[in-house]
């Protein structure tokens, strides 16, 4: 510290009204220790926030976060304004959350359903959960089921998927 005194004598620094050189410079120390121990502060915070997240993950109910969800769902369900015509033959008609399965429901006009076009539907649907449902946590994490619902002239088709549809190569 004296060094750093000496170094300073050089200088045009002046210490602040009322301090000496001496009680500046064990100021800046002190608070170059309260800067490290805020930093070992954080980084705790940030090491433990993260185990209590994982730790939190495999102990969080997954009612609570099933729960949690279907609120959310309800909200986008209202901004949505249903029933959604997404087609010159297909309509949007609800989406709600039921247990631990996220339900979509469509109404398909015009369209007869019989078992050749069933397949590629499954097909389809298989995809498009794939690309959308297989890396979020509600699926993965809290054994949710996404369920497609399609209703062809009083006919009605569900198509379910879970996590065991997600291809982990």
């Amino acid at each position: 510290m004296n060094k750093e005194v000496e170094d300073w004598k050089g200088t045009n620094y002046k210490p602040a009204e009322g301090k000496s050189l001496i009680a500046e410079c064990k100021t800046k120390a002190i608070w170059g220790a309260n800067k490290l121990l805020i930093l070992i502060v954080v980084v705790i915070a940030i090491v433990v926030g993260k185990v209590g997240s994982h730790l939190g993950s495999s102990v969080v109910n997954g009612d609570v976060v099933w729960n949690e969800f279907a609120k959310k769902t309800a909200e986008q369900k209202l901004k949505m304004h249903f029933p959604v015509r997404v087609s010159d033959t297909a309509t949007f008609r609800d989406m709600y959350v039921r247990g631990h399965e996220l339900h979509y429901i469509y109404d398909i006009d015009d369209i007869f359903i019989d078992s050749n076009s069933l397949q590629p539907l499954n097909n389809m649907l298989s995809s498009s959960f794939k690309k959308t449902f297989c890396n979020e946590d509600i699926i993965s994490k809290y054994d949710g089921a996404v369920v497609f619902t399609y209703n062809f002239f009083g006919k009605k088709k569900d198509y379910r998927f879970t996590t065991r549809d997600c291809d982990r190569s």
